[in-house]
């Protein structure tokens, strides 16, 4: 059975062009595990410091697999994985557009 589990990522404190390089495709890699439904979501604070994601997977084991996956991984400075009772999001009626 597949369960939600929240996952906060710290970030380095400084990004690196190498870092900068890799995020069209950290980007490209969350949107297609959020078109899939392996993510629920995907947030990053204001000041950069950190990541929460909410992941859908069997156990943490399944998780970690998933984020050895994410181009910017090996950047990742610590990690925490918790298991959720349960997660609710707002499902979006309009399609959103990005210039990017």
């Amino acid at each position: 059975m597949q369960v939600p589990f929240l996952v906060e990522i710290r970030l380095p404190e400084v990004f690196t062009p190498d870092f900068a390089a890799l995020i069209p495709a950290q980007r490209a890699f969350v949107s297609r595990q959020l078109k899939d439904k392996r993510l629920l979501s995907y947030s990053l604070a204001m000041d950069r410091s950190r990541l929460w994601a909410v992941v859908i997977a069997r156990d943490s084991d399944e998780v970690e697999l998933l984020l050895e996956q994410m181009p910017l991984y090996s950047y990742y400075n610590q990690f925490k994985i918790h298991p959720l009772a349960f997660s609710e999001h707002l499902a979006r009626a309009v399609p959103e557009f990005s210039l990017n």
